[in-house]
């Protein structure tokens, strides 16, 4: 099982950008996949990633930054900035249990708790 606190992912919305006949990851994805990169290195082993294989069940919550966004639009973007260094492809996700939290005044905005462990291991 692997525990992860995360910034909180820009929306799906602002993923990708069309320029000159093309589409390319925005800068905003970019520094995000890089942040998470960073984040989660340490569970990457000899250029292998944490869960190189199996079904993966996966727990988010989410403590949005502010009282607006969708969370099935962050998902996609956490999903594919944890891809290559925890898992090796987002195929491998076989349960999602996602949920949107807004914060009391004491816990902190914006950021993303992240439990991932093979499918049927005991999780959180």
């Amino acid at each position: 099982m692997i525990e992860l606190m995360l910034p909180e992912p820009p929306s799906m919305n602002r993923m990708w950008r069309v320029g000159k006949g093309h589409t390319y990851l925005s800068a905003d994805s970019r520094a995000y996949k890089d942040a998470v990169g960073m984040l989660t290195a340490k569970y990457r082993s000899k250029n292998q990633c944490a869960f190189p294989s199996g079904d993966l069940s996966i727990v988010v919550i989410w403590h949005r930054s502010a009282r607006r966004g969708d969370l099935d639009n962050r998902l996609k973007v956490l999903f594919d900035a944890l891809r290559g260094t925890v898992f090796r492809d987002d195929r491998q996700i076989a349960h999602i249990d996602a949920t949107r939290c807004d914060s009391h005044p004491s816990v902190p905005k914006g950021f993303m708790g992240v439990w991932i462990g093979l499918r049927g291991a005991q999780g959180p």
